[in-house]
């Protein structure tokens, strides 16, 4: 699926798309186009207010590197990314530990979960590529991501617990 940032594209999906409750893994491949801008690559999460009872989970590019949100734990990789290279990232939830690798290069850490694990499937969305910003309230549940700017590049292979995401099943795409 290839996102433009100068046509705020994104595409959502059900909660059915993906898992995040532990244990769970999630992965996908990604590259950028030159020259690398920040910009939003996931989020899974609520779609209604309030966020913060719920363990949601974002990948954005932000200063040229990539950074996780889990709940409001934020890990920077401070691993420079390159435009036009293609990156696989996967990150496993076990427990209260987070194994991110990009790459085969680890990533992990331990994070104190003490958010619902229940949820109600109808309020919970999985974006790729960016956030909607006309007309919605999405953009401003989550303060403390970077970038709700669409990615710029393509996004391939999106698997949940070994399961490919269908592309083509999207609730709203643009």
């Amino acid at each position: 699926r290839t996102f433009t940032a100068n046509s705020a594209g994104y595409v959502s999906f059900s909660s059915s798309a993906i898992s995040n409750l532990s244990p769970t893994r999630f992965s996908f491949d990604f590259t950028s186009r030159s020259p690398l801008r920040d910009g939003l690559l996931l989020l899974y999460g609520k779609n209604i207010p309030a966020v913060d009872d719920y363990f949601w989970t974002a990948i954005e590019v932000y200063n040229s590197q990539l950074r996780f949100h889990f709940g409001e734990t934020i890990l920077d990789t401070k691993r420079a990314l390159n435009a036009s290279v293609w990156y696989h990232v996967e990150y496993q939830y076990i427990s209260n530990t987070v194994l991110e690798s990009v790459n085969d290069c680890l990533y992990p850490f331990v994070i104190s979960n003490s958010t619902s694990s229940s949820y109600d499937p109808n309020i919970m969305r999985l974006y790729l590529g960016g956030l909607p910003v006309i007309g919605s309230t999405i953009s401003s549940l989550y303060p403390t991501l970077m970038t709700v700017n669409t990615f710029n590049g393509r996004i391939r292979n999106v698997r949940s617990n070994g399961y490919y995401v269908d592309m083509s099943k999207a609730l709203t795409s643009t």
